[in-house]
């Protein structure tokens, strides 16, 4: 059976600057994220799909505050799919997957902790705000929701369960029954890198993205082998589109979730990404994690090609207002509850974008960061 390694990204790594105008110290990339490439500017109307950022303390630095950044997507107004490694700590460097899902080499690929569910915020809206204080934003983790897997192969989804429902939130429907097939297409919407910039000033979307390998395949492509959870798309994704979704593009279903892929363009921007394919997880695989997160915060999934949960009209297209579904008024979460089974984060094949924020709210600036292998994948 062959394999290929993956080297997971640490997202993008950027720093608001403080007084000083100096930004932390150099970091590798490590964890798999990526960037919409070849895109163009999304509206509003998609505003079910979100920036992550999550606090690490332990990397703190002084004042400035460490976040990592990821792209996730509302399925209630207190329910947001992501991936694994946009909550839980992830060991970096090169690792490789068979196509039954298990790890096969190190050092990257194993998940670790879980970060604490109430460092993590979600923004709402397509813009970048000039200045970023999470601790303002609409959206805070209450618990997460994950399978316990030890490893990101074939298991690099989670949801975030908020503390309280985002107001007047757009909700995406998702498919939970049947698999993705070859040549489907999708349009995929994220904060990730752009050929020019590595955090957009505002959140990208690109149609005309399609399936190009499904799993279980041992076919080894540039980010190796498939397991049956996963499936392989065309080129779109980048650094810091970690956890963020592939929609069905005719039925506006979330099918997809970011995890892994290659970005071996310069550290500034995603051009990287440009001419390579991205793993996905496949969000059918994953229907009992949804049950759980929806047992746990109230309310109903928006299922492919149905209704709007409470609605009466047919479910609309990713780029469409998506209802509120259910009664999510009585499952307001504090901080700290936990919902979910607990499991230690696995390598670094999909990691997020790292930011830092110094006091609370400073203006975001790209920085540099040290440039992986080029023949290595690296998470989102």
């Amino acid at each position: 059976m062959r394999r290929h390694a993956l080297l997971v990204l640490a997202l993008s790594t950027f720093a608001c600057q403080g007084a000083t105008g100096e930004s932390s110290e150099e970091r590798p990339l490590s964890k798999a994220t990526q960037p919409i490439v070849g895109g163009t500017a999304s509206d509003a109307s998609e505003d079910q799909v979100v920036l992550l950022l999550t606090h690490v303390p332990k990397k703190d630095q002084g004042a400035n505050k460490y976040y990592e950044q990821c792209t996730g997507t509302l399925l209630a107004p207190n329910i947001v799919l992501t991936a694994r490694h946009c909550i839980s700590a992830t060991t970096a460097g090169t690792f490789t997957c068979a196509d039954d899902g298990s790890l096969t080499s190190g050092p990257g690929g194993t998940v670790l902790e879980d970060y604490v569910p109430a460092d993590t915020h979600v923004l709402v809206g397509p813009m970048l705000p000039t200045t970023v204080d999470p601790t303002t934003w609409p959206g805070k983790g209450a618990s997460y929701v994950h399978d316990a897997g030890t490893v990101m192969c074939n298991h690099d989804v989670a949801l975030v369960i908020l503390e309280a429902p985002i107001a007047d939130a757009k909700i995406a429907p998702i498919r939970l029954d049947g698999d993705v097939t070859l040549g489907e297409g999708l349009l995929t919407v994220g904060w990730g890198a752009t050929t020019t910039d590595f955090i957009p000033p505002s959140r990208q979307r690109r149609d005309g993205v399609s399936v190009f390998e499904v799993g279980p395949s041992s076919v080894v492509h540039l980010g190796g082998s498939l397991a049956a959870s996963e499936f392989l798309a065309t080129e779109s994704v980048c650094t810091g589109d970690s956890g963020g979704p592939a929609f069905d593009s005719q039925t506006g279903a979330v099918v997809g979730v970011v995890s892994r892929g290659v970005n071996n363009g310069p550290p500034t921007n995603g051009s990287g990404c440009l001419g390579t394919q991205h793993t996905f997880m496949k969000t059918s695989s994953f229907a009992d994690l949804v049950a759980q997160a929806f047992a746990a915060a109230g309310g109903t999934p928006w299922l492919e090609g149905k209704p709007a949960p409470g609605q009466g009209g047919a479910g609309g297209a990713a780029s469409g207002n998506g209802g509120a579904g259910g009664d999510f008024t009585d499952k307001v979460l504090p901080a700290d509850s936990s919902s979910c089974t607990v499991g230690h984060g696995n390598g670094d094949a999909s990691m997020p974008m790292l930011l830092l924020v110094v006091a609370g709210a400073l203006a975001l600036t790209n920085r540099r960061t040290r440039k992986a292998s080029s023949t290595a994948l690296r998470r989102m």
